[in-house]
């Protein structure tokens, strides 16, 4: 039987993380208040994040940051109200 062999730790090693924030966005997310707009119940935060190839990030770049064949978090922040199910990305909140 042939097979392809997963080396050991292969699986969740990633080689670069990213974000992107604006800095309208930073600064919210560091010290702005978090009221959600719908009803005004405090929001509560969630990282979460995809994962991409270094050559993803570096598409319309003239000067590539990432390795292409480096595999990237790219983080993002979504806010969610528990009184009204609405849920809000970070440039929504700003």
């Amino acid at each position: 039987m042939v097979g392809m062999a997963i080396r050991a730790g292969d699986t969740m090693k990633y080689d670069g993380f990213n974000y992107s924030f604006t800095p309208k966005e930073l600064w919210f997310l560091l010290f702005g208040k978090k009221v959600c707009p719908r009803c005004g119940n405090v929001l509560v935060k969630h990282k979460g994040f995809r994962e991409l190839m270094g050559r993803d990030l570096n598409e319309g770049s003239g000067d590539p940051f990432f390795v292409p064949q480096s595999r990237i978090k790219d983080y993002e922040y979504t806010f969610y109200c528990d009184r009204c199910d609405a849920s809000f990305f970070l440039s929504d909140l700003r």
